[in-house]
């Protein structure tokens, strides 16, 4: 770790893809050292290894992260640098009181979101406060699940994973002009979705919460019926069969009667059904406006409100 935190002396806000490539430098090591895979094969070992150290630090207040994939050296960090110790790992960084309250934090946490944080394992999960799995499906409305990751991005105690169908990719590109490739700076991992093995497809693996923005029929449709036969589906099938939050932010209308009944079986199961519907009431001036109200509310129900709701206070 200490060679990572030295990467960040200078005072200056760092983006994580620079963080690797002067840390590899100061390692000297060579295009295969920094390229062999962890066993999953999601991630190399190098960046896995620089992303645990950046999570450990900033949980001992040495780094602070600034915003997603950002971090810059914190006071302390810089008191650490100044006297340097020989390395840096969890036993050193308990000095720290935020790094004790951490660990007692993830001892003491009854639904376990990542496990504790005591072995410094690479491979292992990456510490954080809460994990959140975003789903963008092929309905229209993409502007919603693009704003939601964008704002997601902001809260620096997220991991956000995302996956998005082939029909999602073509909305999202129609509607913003967006592709994958300008998503994924905003998020920890965008899994493929035909990646059926990854590691939101598993109960095991700990999240707290998944929202499909948008959510077309046939999604919605699939889940309801449990039909995993993409990552997005099975990853909400695993939300449901574990009891976890499960927002679908479905776009459709009108609706027959077989939705319906889709719907009615998903709110059954404990799936939140949250449509995308404007509100009036806080008397929107621009089409920005009404998004961002959306994704507010959509946020305060995955339980990651950023306190950019306008809320109703009577009349």
């Amino acid at each position: 770790m200490l060679p990572t935190l030295r990467m960040l002396v200078d005072g200056k806000v760092h983006a994580v893809d620079d963080i690797y490539v002067s840390v590899a430098a100061e390692l000297d090591l060579d295009d295969e050292d920094v390229s062999e895979l962890l066993p999953s094969g999601s991630q190399t070992r190098f960046e896995n290894r620089v992303n645990r150290a950046l999570s450990h630090m900033t949980k001992a207040n040495l780094l602070k992260r600034v915003r997603r994939g950002a971090y810059q050296l914190a006071p302390a960090g810089r008191q650490v640098l100044a006297n340097p110790p020989p390395r840096i790992d969890p036993k050193f960084l308990r000095q720290f009181q935020p790094y004790r309250d951490w660990e007692s934090g993830f001892s003491e946490d009854p639904g376990g979101t990542t496990g504790g944080p005591s072995e410094f394992t690479e491979g292992g999960p990456m510490p954080c406060s809460r994990r959140i799995v975003v789903g963008i499906s092929g309905a229209s409305g993409a502007v919603y699940g693009v704003r939601l990751v964008q704002r997601l991005a902001m809260q620096a105690a997220l991991e956000t994973h995302l996956v998005v169908t082939r029909p999602g990719e073509k909305t999202l590109h129609q509607e913003t002009g967006c592709n994958l490739s300008d998503l994924r700076p905003m998020v920890d991992e965008l899994h493929p979705i035909e990646r059926i093995g990854a590691t939101i497809a598993s109960g095991s693996f700990l999240f707290d919460a998944m929202a499909v923005v948008p959510c077309s029929v046939n999604t919605m449709s699939a889940i309801a019926c449990g039909l995993a036969s993409n990552l997005l589906t099975r990853a909400a099938d695993v939300a449901l069969k574990e009891r976890r939050r499960l927002i679908l932010a479905v776009r459709e209308t009108p609706l027959h009667l077989g939705h319906l009944r889709n719907l009615t079986a998903l709110a059954e199961m404990g799936a939140i059904i949250a449509p995308p519907m404007p509100a009036f009431y806080t008397l929107p001036e621009t089409l920005d406006d009404i998004v961002d109200q959306q994704v507010g509310r959509l946020l305060d129900l995955m339980g990651c409100g950023d306190g950019q709701v306008d809320r109703w206070s009577g009349i």
